[in-house]
C-alpha cells in the first residue's frame, strides 16, 4: 500500500496496477505554478497521479488542455 504523505491518499500496490503520468514540455511546471498559484511538490504529485484532490484535477486538466500534455501509462 502506497500513501501520499502530503495528501494522505491511499493507492494500490504499484506493481499490480498501471502507473500513469502526464508528460509536458520543459518549463511547463513553472507555467502551472504561476497560473494556478501552487507549489512544485503539488504539481509533481498531480502530474504523477500520486494524489486526487480538486487542485490536482485542475492541474492535470490545465496540463492536458493548455500545455498539450500527454498521458503515459506504463
Amino acid at each position: 500500500m502506497y500513501i501520499c504523505s502530503v495528501f494522505q491518499i491511499e493507492r494500490g500496490d504499484k506493481y499490480t496496477e498501471k502507473m500513469k503520468m502526464i508528460k509536458i514540455e520543459h518549463g511547463g511546471r513553472k507555467q502551472i505554478m504561476a497560473a494556478l498559484g501552487v507549489t512544485y511538490p503539488t504539481v509533481r504529485a498531480a502530474l504523477n497521479y500520486e494524489c486526487d484532490t480538486d487542485i490536482c484535477r485542475k492541474i492535470r486538466t490545465y496540463a492536458i488542455r493548455s500545455l498539450k500534455g500527454k498521458v503515459l501509462e506504463y
